[in-house]
């Protein structure tokens, strides 16, 4: 008695349950399962056809044979294999490789998506990205071609892919640190000017000052809610103290008395900021010096 099971394949020989382009025929509607949607390969008058569309990703203006979405592989079943619903790829090619290729193309797209999730799509920090991504000729949401893929131009594909992905992810995180960067050059000259700027006042007359504080700002508190004139009129320099983007936590200070590389606040006045971060910049230098 054999032991072999139906449904299954042995030696080669396609069994009773797996028929057209070896996928598992069901006995009870007589289509056969591609994984996407049902194909009518053995229906009387079906012609092969897909019993339901296409997502239409697959679908190319260049390409009649793609404008039909119930179609089976560009209605050349003889060189193209579907192996998924989905997807034409050159009958050399298995659906694991088509899988492979996919997660590549997931994996290069990956550094654009997260420019496009933090600064949105039609900022130039993700449309450059986008673009250098996009730079070898392959749009990643219709890499497919007219003609499908054979074997040697899946491994091709895959291995620019592979390329593409360590070039495209670092290039997005150069690009959030040059981001940051210009954020941190912003906020401290903003603070700095205001900081000036309250000097200039207190060395006018404008407002009674302590001794200790040589004319400069008690705290950066003091930027924002401001001081009253000789005249009653209430002064403000800042409205509102920027967030540091390098660490989100609070600046650090520096008294007319402390010394310039000190990192700790004497608290006799606010001479200058300076972030807490012990990064470097892109140039090379440290952020906590800038």
């Amino acid at each position: 008695m054999s032991t072999m099971q139906p449904g299954y394949v042995y030696g080669g020989a396609v069994l009773h349950g797996y028929k057209f382009t070896g996928k598992e025929r069901d006995t009870e509607s007589n289509l056969d399962y591609f994984g996407a949607r049902y194909n009518a390969s053995s229906l009387e008058g079906a012609l092969g056809r897909m019993m339901s569309p296409d997502s239409g990703i697959d679908q190319h203006s260049e390409d009649p044979q793609s404008w039909n979405l119930y179609s089976y592989g560009r209605n050349n079943p003889l060189v193209m294999v579907d192996p998924t619903g989905e997807y034409v790829c050159g009958s050399g090619v298995t659906q694991s490789m088509c899988d492979y290729f996919q997660n590549e193309l997931d994996a290069a797209q990956k550094g654009p998506n997260a420019l496009k999730d933090k600064y949105g799509a039609d900022s130039t920090q993700y449309t450059d990205v986008q673009r250098a991504t996009e730079g070898v000729g392959l749009r990643l949401p219709k890499c497919r071609e007219e003609g499908g893929f054979t074997l040697l131009e899946l491994i091709v594909a895959a291995a620019i892919l592979s390329i593409l992905t360590m070039m495209a992810l670092p290039l997005a995180r150069v690009t959030i640190q040059r981001e940051r960067e210009k954020e941190l050059h912003k906020a401290l000259w903003e603070m700095r000017d205001a900081i000036d700027r309250y000097k200039d006042q207190a060395e006018r007359g404008a407002f009674q000052m302590k001794v200790d504080t040589y004319g400069y700002p008690p705290d950066l508190e003091t930027l924002v809610k401001g001081i009253e004139s000789q005249g009653g009129k209430k002064i403000r320099f800042l409205r509102s103290i920027p967030v540091d983007p390098m660490t989100k936590k609070e600046w650090g200070l520096r008294s007319m008395q402390d010394d310039p590389d000190s990192d700790s606040w004497g608290g006799q006045n606010v001479f200058d900021v300076y972030t807490k971060s012990q990064g470097e910049g892109l140039d090379g230098t440290k952020y906590k010096d800038w």
